[in-house]
């Protein structure tokens, strides 16, 4: 019988690869990606490499998601969590900015990535932004949910016989799981930051790449669109109960397409556009939190200074 063990979603330490799209996927593009080949390098740690010199004293701010923040199909100067690594330095802002994104992760998998992996690294008062994957959207409907038998989206491999026939599906679902990501960086002392990831949006008829994606079936995109929207009123309301900083990159990229080269992955104009808005949000809470420090007071180094300064 086959070992099954409990899959924590990383790049392998110390790897360097440069990756080429094939020609199947980029014909499910509309033509603003690069052919490549884009160098993807991880640190001692499996986390995607910014390609940026490393500075002495540095404050980790980590970086979760799906593929979205894996940027994979960037230059590595060029992916958004590079680009705001350096802005935030020009700013004065001491960081490091750790890319842990990784094509197709669901929150359930980082919330493993979180208490196994980042909290050990960066501990108490540590910073984690976290951009809730869009790929949730293809397990919440599923028996099972997040512990559905899907092999891409299984919590252990190998994957069993869908989940207990009681497990909640669809927004109570994503509910359950982004409180339990929500509650355990908060009992572990890890200031959290919730982003919600921008995606396509548009009319089917008129964006040829919408009958594309979707196998000419417009009420699949409909459905699809629907559940998007859902997702993002779900983070926005874990937020406000949870009482966590926001940045709606989402709203601010406002579907432009010109920002993906398909549904959900930015181009390179995506990428400045949303490394510029997360800078400035990043930055306006470093600020806050350098302010809020040297009125009271606290043990734990607030977001951008050296721990222990």
């Amino acid at each position: 019988m086959a070992k099954r063990y409990i899959r924590l979603k990383e790049y392998t330490p110390r790897s360097d690869q440069w990756i080429t799209p094939s020609p199947e996927y980029l014909s499910g593009t509309d033509g603003t990606l690069q052919v490549g080949p884009f160098r993807c390098r991880s640190d001692e740690n499996g986390f995607i490499q910014t390609g940026n010199p490393s500075l002495p004293g540095t404050q980790p701010v980590v970086f979760l998601g799906d593929s979205f923040v894996e940027s994979l199909y960037a230059p590595e100067h060029d992916r958004f969590v590079s680009v705001v690594e350096r802005t935030l330095r020009s700013k004065g802002h001491n960081v490091q900015c750790m890319n842990g994104g990784y094509s197709g992760s669901t929150t359930l998998q980082l919330l493993n990535v979180l208490v196994n992996k980042v909290y050990p690294l960066v501990g108490p008062g540590g910073t984690v932004v976290l951009f809730a994957p869009h790929s949730d959207r293809d397990y919440l409907y599923k028996q099972g949910t997040y512990w559905s038998d899907t092999a891409r989206g299984a919590t252990i491999l190998p994957p069993g016989e869908p989940g207990h026939p009681e497990i909640p599906r669809g927004q109570a679902a994503a509910v359950m799981v982004l409180r339990l990501l929500a509650t355990a960086a908060q009992q572990l002392g890890i200031r959290l930051v919730l982003a919600t990831a921008p995606y396509r949006t548009g009319e089917y008829d008129t964006d040829p790449l919408f009958p594309l994606r979707y196998h000419g079936r417009s009420d699949w995109f409909r459905v699809g669109m629907t559940r998007r929207r859902h997702w993002i009123s779900t983070i926005e309301d874990t937020a406000a109960e949870f009482n966590l900083p926001m940045i709606r990159a989402e709203e601010f990229i406002g579907g432009d397409p010109t920002c993906f080269y398909d549904e959900l992955h930015l181009n390179a104009l995506g990428q400045a556009r949303v490394a510029a808005y997360v800078s400035e949000k990043l930055g306006d809470l470093m600020t806050d939190d350098d302010r809020d420090h040297g009125a009271v007071g606290s043990d734990s180094a607030p977001i951008g200074s050296p721990q222990g300064a």
